[in-house]
């Protein structure tokens, strides 16, 4: 990979991955679990098993990006593994359901964080802030760098002060927090199944990276931005809803979208935490930046697909634009609760095809095959993990209609 001016470094990579992993679900998935699952142990361990889960897909991400070296993401993977035709579908789902409902789920909450602070409407402030993020990524590679950069790292700092003061605040909700009896029988039900669901979507983004691997120094930047971004954000996760739950408890939690701003002002007091919520608010922008920066890239690869052509083009400001229009649409006309989980399932599918596609590309090397017993493990356990959650989801949903 040639190196140049305008390539991204390990910080910029990272800063991608994290942005995209740490947003909307870690701020609003924990209210939604607490309907389903009532106990801190219980909840603490489905966050590990998402972290575990991301390291897995990681593993066999950096297999598939090893093999077939490019930007694309998942369109780019099935493309070589599955054909062209099947890839233009991949492509039109990841970047509806991968990117453009995970932008309007970031944005939306950024609104409900705020809009209390505002006298403007929900939707025309997530909409507004769309168009101002993709407009910034419309300038050059170097600023989106630059803002990813910044904006993920005032993220890191913000969520490590929140962490602190809460850890120092102790348990104040009086939670358990050792484990019990009754918890290991929440495990395997299909409320605690269907709230992995929840955590798989959270921890979405951490192949971010690999959607603009053109735009990457060298091989190894990607690599590490994929690990060290797992490791970063599930010891972040973990602690974040540990404060979460010690600090307002499981009562005042249950069925809140967000969560944050509940435990920010029993931290902080009702002032300090009314700002602290704004602050979270601005969380969120990083966020929506890796996606629109990621998201772009995927668009690109899909024309690329069509013509069967390499575009000469370094900022595809035509499909930032198309990715936008496509997130206000999402915005104005669908629900939180119903973009969320459609995004969590329909992401969690293609993913599972593309890493089972590695079994596939090993027996077509027939006597070349080398993928590592590991890299297989960790193959498996990921499909499933994400296979098994789905099942449940798609179990509930049927006994729902019975």
């Amino acid at each position: 990979m040639t190196k140049g001016s305008t390539k991204v470094g390990l910080l910029g990579a990272i800063a991608l991955v994290v942005a995209n992993m740490i947003g909307t679900g870690i701020f609003t998935s924990l209210g939604f679990q607490l309907e389903g699952v009532t106990s801190v142990f219980p909840i603490m361990l489905l966050w590990f098993i998402g972290g575990l889960t991301a390291f897995c897909g990681a593993v066999s991400y950096r297999q598939l990006i090893r093999y077939f070296p490019d930007s694309g993401g998942e369109t780019y993977f099935v493309s070589q593994l599955y054909g062209k035709q099947a890839s233009y579908l991949t492509g039109v789902i990841t970047l509806i359901f991968g990117f453009s409902a995970p932008i309007a789920l970031s944005a939306l909450a950024f609104a409900n964080y705020l809009i209390p602070t505002t006298l403007c409407n929900a939707t025309i402030l997530a909409s507004a802030l769309v168009i101002g993020i993709s407009v910034m990524h419309s300038i050059d590679i170097r600023t989106s760098s630059r803002l990813q950069s910044i904006s993920s790292g005032f993220k890191v700092v913000v969520l490590l002060i929140f962490i602190g003061f809460g850890l120092s605040a102790g348990n104040q909700g009086a939670v358990r927090i050792q484990p019990s009896e009754r918890d290991m029988d929440a495990i395997f039900t299909v409320p605690y199944m269907l709230s992995l669901m929840y955590v798989h979507y959270a921890f979405s983004g951490w192949n971010a990276s690999v959607y603009i691997f053109r735009e990457i120094k060298q091989d190894t930047i990607l690599y590490r931005s994929l690990f060290l971004s797992v490791a970063l954000v599930t010891v972040l996760y973990m602690l974040l809803n540990y404060v979460f739950l010690t600090s307002s408890g499981i009562a005042q939690l249950k069925g809140v979208v967000e969560v944050g701003e509940v435990a920010a002002k029993n931290i902080f007091g009702s002032t300090i935490g009314r700002a602290f919520s704004v602050v979270i608010a601005l969380l969120l922008v990083s966020g929506i930046s890796a996606m629109v920066w990621a998201g772009s890239r995927v668009s690109m690869k899909v024309e690329e697909l069509f013509k069967g052509t390499i575009s000469a083009v370094e900022i595809p400001r035509k499909h930032i634009v198309i990715q936008a229009l496509v997130s206000i649409l999402f915005i104005w006309i669908v629900n939180f609760e119903t973009i969320l989980a459609l995004t969590s399932v329909v992401l969690s599918l293609c993913s599972v095809s593309v890493v089972l596609g590695l079994f596939i590309h090993d027996k077509r090397q027939g006597d070349r095959a080398d993928l590592s017993l590991f890299v297989k493990i960790c193959a498996i356990g990921y499909c499933l993990v994400i296979s098994t959650s789905n099942l449940y989801l798609f179990y509930a949903a049927v006994m729902a209609y019975v």
